[in-house]
């Protein structure tokens, strides 16, 4: 089996999981703030936490990748972990019960990220990285528009319209819980296909390192997680776009419908971009997608307008298509050789740190001031992540080019 079908593999795992997700992502704020009560302050917490809880095993299995020089087994029981977690969303009836569980899914996923994107690195060829995991993430992204796709679907056929009253948003939200552990179950499949990869290393750098040691890792590498650390603080959970367009006026029915436009135009652009990055650039193209991103949170924080609205969320896909996409490419460019999967978790540790701090500032913020001031402060933290980016990888295309 050719190597690359490794990648379509693990995007077919991906479609199916986010399918699955992004059903519950899609109403999971909306399920916190009115059905169970929670704060925003709470929902950041809650946000925070399921991000940068799965932060210590990101880290651990990349590492116990690289020590046992095995991927699939810990990517696959990854993916297990978290579609047994979803099926307990159902019966949630409180925010530390939804809590728990979002951190027992994001703990899943702690545990399948390192592991498989270094799968997907040693899959393909370096020049062929960002095209590569561009087709991985629009799969992903893919499933998320189905997914949110459903949703929209479910609701319309559960009552026969998209009016609904308040009082049934519960038992809407319960189905679809429901109807998402399918896919999730689906998702699983394609591992009995996939194959593990381990490329030959000549550089003489020793696979092994003490684990937690951060030490031995390319300059070049730690200047890259530091931006991309601080680009993490201010790029927050996607729950606040849409608590913010509920609180301008936009319909729930509609809410869904907003998710939607952005999951088309983040699977839409997440290959492009990709592509993109191997002819002209990793940081051309990735800093392009900061400064959209930091002008989507800039316009969103200000807007008051429920037409704009979809603009902006067309927007955001579009650039999270970009930095996502492209980002994953340039942490293996600038990776450890010998390290690729400790690489990857001491990456995703950072940013899941930052990305804690940076919901709990958020929903801190807009309880305490205003839902303007939060936004800007984001914007502000990711368009500092593109100067940093451009000043410390001024000279990285010429290197990226000898490189390949």
């Amino acid at each position: 089996m050719s190597k690359k079908k490794n990648v379509f593999l693990l995007g077919v795992t991906s479609f199916f999981t986010d399918v699955s997700s992004e059903m519950i992502f899609a109403v999971l704020p909306i399920f916190l703030r009115t059905v169970l009560g929670a704060p925003f302050a709470v929902i950041g917490l809650i946000e925070g936490l399921a991000e940068g809880a799965s932060s210590f095993l990101k880290y651990f299995s990349g590492w116990l990748s690289d020590f046992i020089k095995k991927r699939k087994a810990l990517a696959f029981w990854g993916y297990v972990f978290s579609s047994l977690s979803k099926l307990f969303l159902i019966g949630a009836n409180s925010w530390i019960f939804v809590l728990i569980l979002r951190v027992l899914d994001r703990a899943g996923k702690g545990i399948r990220t390192s592991p498989r994107d270094a799968l997907i690195t040693e899959s393909v060829e370096v020049r062929e990285r960002g095209k590569y995991f561009g087709l991985h993430r629009a799969m992903d992204s893919a499933g998320a528009f189905f997914g949110v796709l459903l949703v929209v679907l479910i609701s319309y056929l559960t009552f026969k319209q998209f009016f609904f009253e308040e009082t049934q948003i519960a038992q809407i939200i319960r189905n679809i819980f429901l109807i998402a552990f399918l896919p999730a179950l689906l998702a699983l499949i394609p591992f009995f296909f996939i194959k593990d990869v381990r490329k030959q290393d000549n550089s003489g750098i020793s696979h092994s390192s003490k684990l937690f040691s951060f030490k031995g890792f390319p300059s070049q590498f730690y200047k890259g997680v530091f931006v991309l650390g601080i680009l993490a603080l201010g790029n927050v959970s996607y729950a606040f776009f849409l608590l913010k367009s509920q609180a301008i006026g936009v319909a729930l029915f509609l809410l869904p419908l907003l998710y939607l436009i952005y999951n088309l135009f983040y699977a839409c652009f997440s290959y492009p971009s990709g592509k993109l990055s191997d002819k002209f650039g990793r940081v051309k193209v990735l800093s392009f997608g900061f400064l959209i991103l930091s002008l989507v949170f800039f316009t969103l924080g200000f807007n008051e307008s429920k037409t704009i609205i979809w603009l902006l969320f067309a927007l955001y896909g579009l650039s999270l298509a970009i930095v996502d996409s492209v980002s994953k490419a340039f942490l293996a460019d600038i990776a450890s050789q010998a390290r690729k999967g400790e690489s990857f978790g001491f990456y995703y540790m950072v940013v899941g740190f930052m990305s804690i701090a940076g919901n709990l500032i958020f929903g801190f913020l807009w309880d305490k001031i205003n839902h303007v001031f939060p936004f800007a402060v984001s914007g502000v933290l990711v368009a500092f992540s593109a100067l940093l980016l451009l000043f410390f990888f001024k000279n990285y295309e010429t290197l990226q080019r000898a490189d390949y």
